[in-house]
């Protein structure tokens, strides 16, 4: 009789939360938290096996949707006031009828908070940008298209009329 596989289990393992620490702690030291990452540090930490470590691995990556979350708290807590603001300046922006720019949610981003060094507020902005649905509607490029436009159509027109009389 052939054997059956075991199905995966749903309910969080004991190695979970050691999981996401360890996770975290790959994070912060600037390392990909990965499955063989993620594989290594619980064998270490947990003292055990590989096989054992991949399958509480495997279980905890199965749990979470197939994918190994990105970021920590601190990082999800960091984006969240920039999202607050940014979504907070555009509103604002809409209800005063002024374009917005990348430059307006960046300067917002830098006048909010000190400790952002320029890159990081702009990786922010970036970051916001893409989550939300990508770039920033443009500031009115067809404005200038179509004043061109017209412009041209009436310039065309006067010759045309001079011409012709």
């Amino acid at each position: 009789m052939p054997r059956r596989k075991r199905a995966p289990a749903t309910r969080p393992s004991a190695y979970d939360s050691l999981i996401d620490a360890e996770r975290a702690a790959l994070i912060q030291a600037g390392r990909k938290a990965n499955r063989g990452e993620l594989i290594k540090a619980l064998a270490d930490a947990a003292d055990l096996s590989p096989k054992e470590a991949r399958r509480a691995v495997a279980g905890y990556i199965d749990r979470r949707g197939g994918s190994i979350p990105s970021g920590t708290a601190t990082e999800d807590a960091r984006t969240g006031w920039i999202d607050d603001l940014l979504d907070a300046e555009r509103l604002s922006a809409a209800r005063d009828d002024r374009p917005i720019t990348s430059r307006t949610l960046l300067r917002a981003v830098r006048l909010a908070s000190a400790s952002l060094t320029p890159r990081e507020a702009q990786a922010a902005v970036a970051d916001y940008l893409h989550r939300r649905g990508g770039r920033l509607p443009s500031t009115g490029w067809w404005r200038f298209v179509a004043i061109g436009a017209i412009g041209l159509t009436v310039g065309l027109l006067a010759v045309w009329t001079m011409l012709h009389i």
